[in-house]
């Protein structure tokens, strides 16, 4: 073979090498982008959830649907809030992954991405675990998430890792937010009512079941005022919003129990029954109570709604009402709807409160009253 056709033959050689060796390249750099914009669940059937269970190192937190409701199965069954589960859902399906890697001891570690439920390794070692499965009990996600990755300018992410996976991702959400404990999912809202729906608020003494005071409207629009006010004494504008602002809104911190329950009842010390009337016709009946031993800082209520016939004009009745009337229906325009939700099934259970609210119920009409300037 002649040296001129060696050399030609050596260059075209080392052509076809460039050429694949940049093919190669391309390749891969291609595959590699379509992985970093890859949502992790983007398939996943929202439609067909059915039970959401996290598991952390302060505890485990069942969330089941209960035909058309979600309930927090850790509290008695109560219902959950269903923005926070909406919120998860939404963003596990649209997670894209900025980078992955291979995990190992020292990145899991880093990274708390060991399992809840794994020995030997320090709590702040572990991810928070969360399973989801179908209505037929299939797993549809099981994936943990780790530690976020904080950026001083622009978005951060989170680390996750699915739970029998080797490879750690980062995605762009970010889960920091994700609740532990069972009390972080439950619906807070307990009722909302306007100040100016308020007919009248009738505190009994527990005694004798008369009331210890009345505050009523004398007409829509009108202020409160205290029903046989001493001629020399006045309301005290500040004591009187407590009272009749306490509903909008009451929100709970947490579920104590199922109210028929007497042991749990035992463990608080109930003050008087308050009733709030509203001009449409219902009325809200509320304990308030606090714990009785331990912690005094526990502050509790008990509710039940009723509905009494529409008056032609308001006046002072002062019959507690005992009575468990069906809550309106959702078609009917009223102030005093609560969430839809609980609104049949608000008295069976007892909420915990939190300190200011349990203040805004004031027992002794002296509390009230301010003498005249």
């Amino acid at each position: 073979m002649k040296l001129k056709t060696f050399i030609v033959l050596v260059i075209i050689c080392c052509v076809l090498s460039m050429i694949t060796y940049f093919t190669f390249l391309h390749k891969a750099a291609k595959t590699q982008d379509q992985q970093m914009g890859e949502k992790l669940f983007d398939s996943l059937p929202v439609e067909t959830i059915s039970k959401i269970t996290i598991h952390s190192s302060e505890g485990t937190v069942t969330l089941k649907k209960d035909k058309s409701l979600w309930v927090v199965e850790d509290r008695f069954g109560y219902f959950a809030d269903f923005s926070l589960i909406t919120d998860l859902v939404s963003k596990l399906k649209t997670s894209k992954v900025g980078r992955s890697f291979e995990a190992s001891a020292d990145s899991r570690s880093r990274l708390g991405l060991y399992r809840p439920d794994e020995k030997d390794i320090q709590n702040e070692q572990k991810g928070v675990r969360v399973v989801i499965k179908d209505i037929d009990n299939g797993v549809l996600v099981d994936i943990i998430f780790g530690k976020t990755r904080e950026m001083t300018a622009g978005a951060g992410g989170h680390y996750v890792i699915l739970a029998r996976g080797e490879t750690i991702c980062l995605v762009d959400k970010k889960f920091d937010d994700l609740g532990k404990t069972p009390e972080q999912w439950i619906e807070k809202d307990l009722i909302n009512i306007k100040a100016k729906d308020i007919e009248k608020v009738i505190c009994y003494s527990l005694e004798n079941q008369i009331p210890a005071y009345t505050l009523a409207r004398p007409e829509k629009g009108a202020s409160p005022v205290l029903v046989d006010m001493p001629e020399e004494r006045t309301l005290d504008d500040s004591k009187l919003d407590d009272v009749i602002t306490a509903l909008s809104p009451l929100t709970i911190e947490d579920v104590f129990g199922y109210a028929n329950d007497p042991e749990r009842s035992a463990d608080i010390n109930y003050t008087v029954p308050f009733e709030y009337h509203l001009f449409n016709g219902i009325v809200y009946r509320l304990i308030p109570g606090r714990a009785k031993n331990g912690d005094e800082k526990k502050y509790y209520i008990q509710a039940k709604v009723s509905r009494k016939p529409l008056r032609a004009e308001p006046d002072v009745d002062n019959t507690p009402s005992d009575e468990n009337t069906p809550a309106q229906k959702e078609n009917q325009e009223s102030p005093a709807q609560p969430t839809a939700r609980i609104n049949q099934s608000i008295q069976q259970w007892i909420y915990e409160i939190p300190e200011w609210k349990f203040n805004r119920f004031i027992i002794n009409p002296e509390d009230l009253l301010k003498k005249k300037n």
